[in-house]
């Protein structure tokens, strides 16, 4: 039997799917929403914040400001603020142990 990987759109109303069997993808249902951009920058932000927290020692500031880099001003209002930013670095460090280095101002 071969293993096979299945995605699946991440809203509940929609029976997006796709999945891979190791050397083709394949789509087996279509979405039933338009794409949101706004949410897939949001994504994209999140997962940088996330990936940056737990292979970094930097500081939250320094984490939020290099992402925030990446993004241009007009989609600047779909990034979370820099609180929340900010808790989801802690929470994410505090669950793998991850000691941020203090910055000498």
């Amino acid at each position: 039997r071969k293993s096979q990987t299945i995605w699946r759109c991440c809203r509940n109303d929609c029976g997006g799917r796709a999945s891979f069997d190791g050397a083709i993808y394949i789509k087996v249902n279509d979405h039933i929403h338009a794409p949101n951009p706004e949410e897939t920058i949001a994504t994209e932000y999140k997962s940088k914040i996330v990936n940056s927290a737990i292979t970094s020692h930097d500081p939250p500031r320094r984490i939020i400001h290099e992402v925030l880099l990446g993004i241009s001003k007009e989609d600047g209002t779909a990034v979370p603020n820099y609180s929340s930013s900010q808790r989801t670095i802690q929470r994410k460090r505090k669950k793998r142990n991850v000691i941020a280095k203090t910055e000498i101002v």
